[in-house]
């Protein structure tokens, strides 16, 4: 008897579940080439250089070049770009620390974890559903879509990656607990969460996908179930804490809307929302800089219609007694709730939408897509495959060539001019960015463009002074600052700016009383300590010049270190 069964059929295993584990070879050969096409793909981005906040990130991080212990602290307690991200910021010490300031390895490493994510959904879609060849289809969507090319080859987006990755490895592992792998993966699981969190404070989201991962399993509520994941919302709120914490946009949506009616601040989540369903299915007219609408005319982008016609479809398939219910609704749950902290309910940034948003909240379109498209080849295979290859290599095309926009800050934004003329924002860009290379011709032209759009952004005003200055028309420079000053007089900017410039003047008391106005708004300013000790010491107070360097030194400053060593022994 014993013998007959191991040579027979295993015990408890029925034959779909073993002639499932037949296939699983041939899937990873699936997935081999999936990889391979993706890697093929986006090989484009290894020639791109930085753009945009990787200087604030990277280029100008100070403490990236640090090999001490007080440097390495540092840098992974301080926020950069308005985000706690102490794990992303050590994957760029070590990049650092492997090739200094060269693109392609960041780049490179950036594809890596791309890579690293796609076999994640596979693994994370194939456990949940049991069906491998969904889990591929949805691993190729998520590899190839278009969606993805903001994330994968911007290094500043690498939080985003980094953040999704461990999310995936927590609920892969969350299914494995309810699924009887024992108490120690629910530790697992909350280890991998709070490495998310110090990854991408988004990853705030994940307790509430663990109770949709839960009406997947046909779990039912109860209180233990309820009780295990309190300290996961715990962890919850203590990062959106910091999150507004650390947030202190100027340029914020929240000050944006305030002209907006309630109708339109009702839109904005909605749109937010259809737009990624949209172009997911649409993956054309992307861009990295969509701004926000002009609602002063009443008005709204054309996008804003056929999304909620996306969007409600979306839902009423949910809602829609079917085979494929229980799939629907737990796509819905997954996407809205991984789209939450971005759907601007609490106003935050400077885009409405962001291709990089959509990064986790593709998990749960590709699972749907990949569910309908096995089903749909099962009845029609060879048409299906054929159209399936297509769409495949489609949207690979449409990706390579999207990298070639990365290419550095000047092809990135000028593609977003063309693919959206009215946001102000790429022109203001462009603006500073020939600013700081010296071409003020064209800085103007940009500025000048930039404030026809919007007149009321104070930072266009501060970059164009800067601009101006260079010309050496100081008295129009501060014109321009005193338009910023009206505008946003709580800017710390705004003071340091004119007290540069009053400084170039040679008026020291001036310049002097405005650094102190900068100091006092922002507390950790270098720069302006640096250059209040420039003005002390022409007022001949060398004693407080030097208490200003060494403060500067202490923030990070290289000049003010030189001024330390020249002149206060």
């Amino acid at each position: 008897m014993t013998s007959k069964t191991l040579k027979g059929k295993q015990p408890g295993k029925s034959k779909t579940e073993t002639a499932f584990e037949k296939k699983i070879p041939t899937e990873r050969w699936g997935l081999v080439l999936i990889i391979l096409l993706t890697f093929i793909t986006y090989s484009g981005s290894l020639k791109n250089g930085f753009c945009w906040d990787d200087s604030q990130n990277i280029i100008n991080n100070p403490e990236l070049n640090g090999h001490s212990g007080p440097s390495f602290i540092k840098l992974i307690s301080t926020a950069y770009v308005n985000a706690y991200t102490p794990i992303t910021q050590i994957s760029y010490w070590l990049n650092y620390q492997i090739s200094q300031l060269k693109p392609a390895s960041y780049h490179f490493i950036d594809l890596i974890l791309h890579l690293i994510a796609i076999t994640l959904v596979y693994r994370f879609v194939r456990l949940l559903l049991k069906d491998g060849l969904a889990a591929l289809f949805a691993a190729a969507l998520f590899a190839l879509h278009p969606l993805q090319v903001e994330t994968v080859s911007w290094v500043s987006a690498r939080s985003t990656t980094i953040c999704v990755i461990f999310l995936l490895m927590a609920l892969t592992e969350y299914v494995n607990y309810l699924r009887g792998a024992g108490r120690k993966s629910i530790w697992f699981v909350f280890f991998y969460f709070i490495l998310a969190c110090f990854a991408k404070q988004s990853a705030i989201v994940l307790p509430v996908l663990l109770f949709a991962v839960d009406y997947f399993e046909k779990r039912k509520i109860s209180f233990p179930g309820i009780f295990e994941k309190l300290p996961f919302i715990f962890v919850a709120l203590l990062f959106v804490f910091l999150t507004l914490h650390f947030r202190h946009d100027d340029a914020s949506i929240a000050r944006l809307q305030d002209s907006y009616s309630i109708g339109q601040k009702v839109l904005i989540p909605l749109f937010s929302a259809g737009y990624y369903v949209f172009h997911f299915i649409f993956p054309f007219q992307l861009t990295t800089a969509f701004g926000i609408p002009n609602l002063e005319r009443d008005s709204f982008p054309w996008e804003i219609y056929p999304a909620l016609i996306v969007l409600i479809l979306f839902v009423v398939f949910a809602i829609k007694p079917g085979p494929y219910q229980r799939h629907f609704v737990f796509a819905n749950l997954f996407y809205f709730i991984s789209l939450a902290p971005v759907l601007q309910i609490i106003p935050f940034g400077r885009d409405l939408v962001a291709d990089r948003y959509a990064y986790l909240p593709l998990v749960g379109l590709c699972l749907l897509t990949g569910v309908l498209l096995k089903n749909l080849i099962s009845n029609y295979p060879r048409k299906s495959y054929s159209f399936l290859g297509i769409v495949v290599l489609f949207l690979a095309y449409i990706s390579h060539s999207m990298t070639e926009v990365w290419k550095n800050d000047i092809t990135l934004f000028e593609n977003a001019i063309s693919k959206r003329p009215e946001n102000f924002f790429p022109y203001y860009y462009l603006g500073s960015h020939y600013t700081n290379l010296g071409d003020t011709r064209k800085a103007m032209e940009y500025f000048d463009a930039s404030l026809s759009l919007k007149p009321d952004y104070a930072d266009t005003y501060i970059n164009r002074a800067k601009a101006i200055s260079q010309t050496g028309n100081t008295d129009l420079a501060l014109l321009d600052l005193e338009k910023a000053m009206k505008l946003s007089p709580g800017n710390a900017l705004v003071y340091y700016s004119r007290g540069t410039l009053r400084g170039m003047k040679g008026d020291f008391l001036g310049a002097h009383h405005d650094l102190d106005s900068a100091i006092l708004l922002k507390p950790d300013y270098a720069d302006a300590f640096y250059n209040r000790g420039m003005s002390n010491m022409s007022l001949k107070d060398t004693l407080s010049a030097c208490a200003d360097w060494k403060k500067a030194f202490e923030l990070g400053s290289k000049p003010a270190e030189q001024m330390v060593r020249e002149y206060c022994r």
